[in-house]
């Protein structure tokens, strides 16, 4: 699988390269440490995920939009320390199919992304299930 790292934190960085790199079935195509990078790489390197850290100057739902609007969009997969069950739906909304809590690493976080790119949805995250019962809660008041 062909993953498109964006993410402006060298130690993060260097620890996803890590972690992906010791998978076989992963190959980083390239970094983005902003969104403006991040679409540019996208459009040239033909990703099959990218592992986009939402805080990240030009990163975020806006980004998210902008890759699912490509005319072969990669999957995304949000990489955060912090999300709210209010983002996690509007990421959801944007494109996102995961969602994972950072500090997640080695085979785990490998094994997620391919689950991803399979087509799976997945929140990783301890507001996901805040998410969720939101979703529920606007679909009972529709």
């Amino acid at each position: 699988m062909r993953v498109l790292i964006a993410d402006d934190d060298p130690g993060v960085i260097a620890a996803l390269e890590d972690a992906l790199g010791a998978d076989a079935r992963m190959d980083v195509v390239g970094v983005a440490q902003t969104g403006h990078a991040l679409l540019a790489m996208a459009s040239t390197s033909a990703p099959d995920l990218v592992l986009l850290d939402i805080r990240m100057p030009g990163g975020g739902v806006t980004a998210a939009r902008a890759l699912a609007a490509m005319s072969s969009p990669p999957a995304v997969v949000v990489f955060s320390a912090t999300t709210s069950a209010r983002l996690i739906i509007e990421l959801l909304e944007a494109g996102v199919v995961g969602v994972v809590q950072k500090g997640r690493a080695g085979a785990d976080l490998t094994d997620l992304l391919v689950r991803c790119r399979a087509g799976e949805v997945i929140l990783a995250t301890p507001a996901a299930s805040a998410a969720v019962r939101l979703l529920f809660s606007r679909a009972r008041a529709s």
